[in-house]
């Protein structure tokens, strides 16, 4: 069953007063007033995705994330800019859910809109979301994975979301790790000598963030010879399209004397082309899992 993501910001144009009382009945909630032919006279009480538009298709995406989780059901985490205490909430959407239409009120908060004022009729497209578990602060694994954009996406987290609402541990697993744990975990375990690997370069030290290097790659650093180390993380088979890609596009950067490193599921050759390659599975995971500092994180 599919996870997704839902936030509510300050520029859904609704009064702050209606989305506290969607947030307090857990109810998550999207606007989108306008249909293909512009906004009209009232808001669109629509729920087929094709009457929808929106930039880039927007909006008629945001309609259909919302049919399709009330239809399929979902685990789904939200957030509102109205929460006091800026907690999030996750829970989970029962398949056959009805999309309940409210009637609200717009909040334009300043904003200009041509065909509508404050306090003008709004209509809101809501779904229950079931009894919500409230994520601690320490919940950094889903946190730090969390979309940047959007109102409603799906949200490619594993099983991570799922045992949370459940109530269960998450798994051990490569897979349960987030996109940015995977970045992290993979420069640490660059930080140490690996018995059965000595060809690897041993990193002494970053010099940009893990993910946020550059485009074509991951990771960005020095290693204990003086050389500059570059490393792609993906959770991409080997073999795949999508790592031959990425391998494309890593490999000039060895052309100054850098140490390659590539991280991806899956085994093979160790070294191709002056690229080391290195099994997230079979060797990045035992060694987290035989670290001690790592294991009760």
């Amino acid at each position: 069953m599919r996870s997704y993501f839902v936030r509510h910001t300050e520029r859904i144009s609704v009064r702050n007063e209606d989305l506290r009382k969607l947030w307090d009945e857990n109810r998550i909630a999207i606007h989108y007033p306008a249909e293909k032919s512009g906004m009209g006279q009232e808001d669109s009480r629509s729920l087929n995705p094709e009457d929808y538009y929106g930039k880039q298709g927007r909006d008629r995406t945001a309609i259909s994330r919302l049919v399709e989780l009330a239809k399929d059901g979902g685990y789904v985490w939200t957030e509102s800019f109205v929460s006091e205490d800026k907690t999030a909430k996750a829970g989970y959407v029962k398949p056959g859910t009805r999309i309940e239409l409210r009637d609200v009120r717009w909040g334009l908060r300043g904003r200009d809109e041509p065909k509508r004022k404050d306090g003008d009729p709004a209509v809101l497209k809501t779904a229950y979301q079931g009894e919500d578990r409230t994520p601690p602060r320490a919940q950094v694994g889903l946190r730090a994975g969390r979309p940047q954009q959007g109102t409603i996406l799906r949200w490619d987290v594993g099983e991570r979301l799922a045992r949370f609402v459940q109530g269960q541990p998450p798994m051990h697993e490569w897979a349960n790790l987030s996109t940015a744990q995977h970045e992290a975990v993979c420069a640490e375990y660059l930080r140490e000598k690996h018995e059965g690997r000595p060809e690897l370069p041993r990193l002494s030290r970053l010099l940009l963030p893990a993910g946020r290097a550059l485009q074509d790659v991951d990771l960005h650093g020095l290693a204990d010879d003086g050389r500059e180390v570059f490393g792609q993380v993906t959770y991409h088979p080997r073999g795949s399209a999508p790592v031959k890609r990425k391998l494309a596009a890593l490999k000039p950067y060895g052309k100054r004397g850098a140490h390659l490193v590539f991280f991806c599921r899956g085994t093979g050759p160790r070294s191709n082309g002056g690229v080391h390659f290195v099994s997230c599975e079979a060797e990045v995971m035992p060694w987290l899992d035989d670290d001690d500092g790592y294991a009760g994180a």
